[in-house]
């Protein structure tokens, strides 16, 4: 590993932040060298920071822990992940006339991107512009420089939020950690781009992605993301359900992952489990299985409902649903989704060619948003500290002959004897050094 490599990359999620390290090689393969996390509940609301001094000390514990790991780097800046309930598209087209049979060129495509992020988009910020579809006189084109026309009309989805989503992070937060923001990255985007085949993309899909607090619906079609949205459920909306059985939080947060079923209707009915909460409350199987299967068909009829905001239907997206995020992990919601929706459906997993440290493989899918993060990065966010250069002595003079080595040994005994404790050491070896050849031209002679 060469020096002065590392891409570090934040997530700021409801229930956790999580902080990432690796770099890429030659191969352009990305290496996932460390990842740290921080548990947060009260100070990310949605995606959106609601406390930035107490989510900045959970940041800065997580710079610390990643650079003891990369060791002896030290981070100066980071790549951000960008994602909440504000987060959604809207769709807008550019026209712009030309001089007949023009050769539309890169600065033509940046003149309409610069103009569509002029437009004025009520209590929300365009966040990044993403293409869906150039027209060339009245002719479809995937890649429009190049091509000739005198018309050409661009299809485009902006990305907007409300402005205290980037802000928190832009100036609050990096006030706070003292650290700059290399770039901030489109969360859903770049995930879509780590998890999603190009097949899948092409025929049609759908990337759900079960938060804590949110859960952001990405459809793609003919390779171009086509609608995305966010919507303010998650998988703490079933934790808060349990603990209204009289149960703590903490209590209903582990019911939920060792025992939660999106198909309540399939346990034990008669089966009990003591838990050790508000009044040693003893919580039915059966009733706290209801629960969950409530709230889970819940956000899974609003998360099909945008397939009809968005204007598809089944048939259009015959690649099917696939699911990230930690929500994702909660039994038999593949199932439920299929059973609901009449696609298919998969689990999102890693590209292949994300390497990621033996330490970290095992977590790796659970962190898959931050990693996508991390890969869309390309600048180096890391230095090495300036090492003290160590002031060499300088070197005795050595003799040619082998009847001299005991003249040598002498001369060197004679050097230390009269060295000069303050700095004249150099002197002092150039006598001896003068001496020496006095006596090998006497010895000529």
């Amino acid at each position: 590993m060469e020096a002065e490599k590392y891409i570090v990359a934040l997530e700021l999620g409801s229930s956790k932040i999580t902080g990432l390290a690796g770099y890429k090689n030659e191969e352009g393969q990305l290496i996932v060298s460390a990842i740290e996390k921080e548990d947060i509940a009260e100070y990310i609301k949605r995606g959106c920071i609601v406390n930035v001094r107490e989510t900045a000390g959970r940041v800065k514990k997580i710079i610390t822990k990643l650079e003891n790991r990369i060791a002896p780097h030290k981070i100066t800046k980071l790549y951000v992940g960008i994602s909440g309930q504000s987060l959604h598209s809207i769709d807008t087209t550019i026209p712009l006339q030309l001089p007949e049979d023009t050769q539309i060129t890169d600065s033509i495509i940046e003149r309409i991107i610069a103009e569509s992020k002029r437009i004025p988009v009520a209590n929300t910020e365009i966040i990044s512009v993403l293409p869906t579809e150039y027209i060339i006189d009245n002719r479809p084109e995937k890649n429009p420089v190049g091509v000739f026309g005198s018309n050409i009309e661009a299809n485009l989805k902006l990305i907007v939020a409300k402005p205290s989503l980037k802000k928190n992070i832009d100036t609050r937060l990096v006030e706070e950690i003292k650290l700059p923001v290399a770039g901030f990255i489109l969360t859903p985007i770049v995930s879509a781009s780590q998890v999603l085949t190009d097949e899948e993309k092409k025929l049609g899909c759908i990337l759900v992605d079960f938060g804590a607090e949110t859960t952001t619906v990405s459809i793609y079609k003919n390779d171009y993301l086509r609608y995305l949205v966010t919507i303010p459920l998650g998988s703490r909306n079933i934790t808060r359900d349990i603990a209204s059985l009289n149960v703590t939080e903490s209590d209903a947060e582990r019911i939920k992952i060792l025992l939660g079923d999106a198909m309540g209707s399939r346990v034990d009915k008669d089966m009990k489990f003591n838990i050790e909460g508000i009044d040693s409350t003893q919580v039915n199987l059966n009733t706290c299985s209801r629960v969950i299967e409530a709230r889970i068909e819940e956000i899974v009829e609003n998360v099909l409902a945008q397939i009809r905001y968005a204007k598809f239907d089944n048939k259009q997206l015959s690649a099917g649903i696939i699911i990230i995020g930690g929500g994702s992990k909660l039994k038999n919601i593949q199932e439920l989704l299929a059973e609901k929706s009449g696609m298919k459906v998969r689990k999102g997993t890693l590209r292949k060619d994300i390497i990621i440290d033996s330490k970290e493989r095992n977590t790796g899918i659970e962190f898959i948003e931050g990693i996508s993060i991390l890969a869309a990065g390309n600048n180096i966010c890391t230095v090495l500290p300036k090492q003290d250069k160590v002031e060499e002595e300088e070197e005795f003079y050595v003799p040619s002959k082998k009847e001299d080595k005991k003249k040598l040994k002498k001369i060197k005994e004679e050097s230390h004897k009269n060295r000069n404790p303050f700095g004249g050491i150099v002197e002092t070896l150039k006598n001896v050094s003068k001496k020496l050849l006095d006596e090998s031209d006497e010895q000529i002679k």
